[in-house]
């Protein structure tokens, strides 16, 4: 949920093809849904830190009501190492919007 901060784990990274793929997995893992698109400007990038400006292009969500509206999401998002020796790949992720 956007606004709130969030544990997330590193995983191995995807396969470029994933980056515009959408529809079915093989072996019936799941589906593949793109829910935002748009472009990042990175601020920090470091080995602990990860500072990016997010402008996502308008992107249509469904609403509590049902139906589709476009939405855009502006902001920043900061990843940085939260984990010791033994957990080294969590990371704390936290995302500030431009409106507040």
């Amino acid at each position: 949920e956007w606004g709130i901060s969030t544990f997330v784990k590193k995983l191995p990274n995807h396969r470029p093809l994933y980056l515009h793929y959408e529809g079915h997995l093989s072996d019936n893992r799941g589906i593949v849904t793109r829910i935002v698109a748009g472009t990042i400007q990175w601020q920090v990038l470091a080995e602990d830190l990860l500072i990016l400006t997010i402008q996502s292009d308008a992107f249509p969500s469904a609403s509590s009501s049902g139906s589709e509206q476009d939405f855009t999401i502006q902001g920043e998002l900061k990843m940085s190492k939260f984990g010791d020796q033994t957990n080294r790949d969590r990371w704390k992720l936290e995302y500030a919007s431009e409106s507040g």
